[in-house]
């Protein structure tokens, strides 16, 4: 029983007080900003309570009072010039964790140091505890300091107090004061350094989440139209020219699929259309959509790609190689049939609750008809796109064919590459 409760504690203390590494070296980098930003100031504050001492006690003959206040303001002046110093010859070492950590606790006890100063030379009397903590409170709030920091420096400063100060009898309401202002300080470095922990983390989960959605919105739209999406709230479709568009299609889909169950003609096709968008990625191409058995790529938009021909190709012949492999280890055949085009087309985003990335014109027609007129394992193409492929791919060219819409046109199949 007691072993399951001291596990519970270590683990409510890892979720709570166990600062993440990353969030540590954060931290740990902007608290180094921090001293050399604070420094100065308090370098300036104890020029100016020196100034000031030295004007009203010195004029005043009261020279008891100037040496302590003098002792306390050198404090202040000796203690931030020593840490700006120790940071400064440090600065090449600070991407060290340890070596930052090392210069930031030096500099926190020389303050606390300076604020126990404060408290002797005011006899531990309520404005030096005010003070004490109004110092504590600055180093809290501007770093972000271990709470077991505080719990063991207080804990000592209290010893201090009760031990070597010999009135605490005369003094004991300052000394009670001073005791609910050390719970007040530790409980507050627990408190900030729980929110620090804590905001880090949802920071981090937020940033996960956002890496997801975008990771989700690559699957559906160009990395262009997203940006366009992020920063108008809508894309303006765009005409683009010389794109070459790739249509493929599985022979005999419906009569095979008739035969499997539905949830592995699914499977069949998540499994090729998924390593269709790999070749198609690795050929500097763009996938965009499927619909039932069918697979649509394009290359050329949304940025200008002057190998569009060869990529698509290149993803043509990948694409039957693919095939020809999977199909001598897979029980299924499937067979595809591939047309591709090359002309001008617009392109943007159908819809407004669920976004869809389409292209359309003549030229995508024209790439639907050659998939349509192409045969099985084989890659039509048309007159246009075998103007530019042909000084790369070997073709066969076709008996010019009838197309729905475009009269007598020539085709081309391609074999392979140069």
């Amino acid at each position: 029983m007691s072993n399951n409760v001291i596990q519970k504690v270590r683990q409510q203390y890892k979720n709570i007080f166990l600062m993440p590494k990353e969030c540590a070296e954060i931290s740990c980098e902007k608290n180094s900003r921090h001293i050399l930003y604070f420094l100065p100031f308090t370098f300036a504050f104890g020029l100016l309570g020196l100034a000031l001492t030295f004007f009203t006690d010195i004029y005043k003959n009261n020279y008891p009072h100037f040496v302590r206040a003098f002792s306390y303001y050198g404090l202040f002046v000796l203690c931030s010039a020593i840490s700006f110093v120790w940071i400064f010859i440090c600065k090449k070492k600070l991407s060290s964790i340890h070596v930052m950590k090392c210069a930031q606790y030096f500099t926190f006890i020389c303050f606390q140091i300076i604020g126990l100063m404060n408290l002797s030379i005011s006899n531990f009397s309520s404005t030096g505890v005010v003070v004490w903590m109004i110092i504590t409170l600055v180093i809290i709030t501007v770093f972000d300091v271990n709470p077991f920091f505080y719990l063991v420096t207080t804990v000592v400063q209290l010893t201090y107090i009760f031990l070597v100060n010999k009135s605490y009898s005369i003094l004991w309401q300052e000394y009670a004061n001073f005791i609910i202002y050390m719970i007040i300080i530790i409980s507050l470095s627990f408190t900030h350094w729980n929110l620090i922990i804590r905001e880090f983390k949802a920071k981090k989960s937020m940033e996960a989440a956002n890496k997801k959605s975008e990771e989700l919105l690559l699957n559906i739209l160009p990395p262009k139209v997203i940006k366009e999406l992020k920063e108008k709230g809508s894309s303006t479709p765009e005409s683009f020219s010389n794109v070459t568009i790739m249509l493929t299609d599985m022979v005999d889909f419906t009569e095979i699929s008739k035969t499997l169950p539905p949830s592995e003609v699914i499977e069949e096709l998540n499994d090729i259309f998924s390593n269709f968008d790999r070749i198609v990625n690795n050929n500097n191409c763009t996938r965009i959509k499927t619909i039932g058995d069918g697979y649509m790529a394009v290359c050329g938009l949304p940025e200008s790609n002057k190998d569009n021909v060869n990529n698509i190709l290149c993803s043509c012949l990948d694409i039957i190689d693919y095939l020809n492999k999977r199909n001598s280890t897979h029980k299924i055949q499937w067979k595809t049939r591939i047309g591709v085009n090359t002309g001008n087309v617009i392109a943007g985003i159908v819809g407004k609750q669920k976004y869809i990335y389409d292209v359309f014109g003549d030229s995508v027609n024209t790439a639907s008809r050659m998939e349509h007129l192409s045969e099985a394992m084989k890659i039509n193409i048309t007159k246009e796109t075998y103007s530019v492929a042909k000084e790369l791919f070997n073709a066969e060219e076709r008996e010019p064919q009838i197309v729905k819409g475009k009269g007598m046109m020539t085709m081309y199949f391609i074999t392979n590459k140069k």
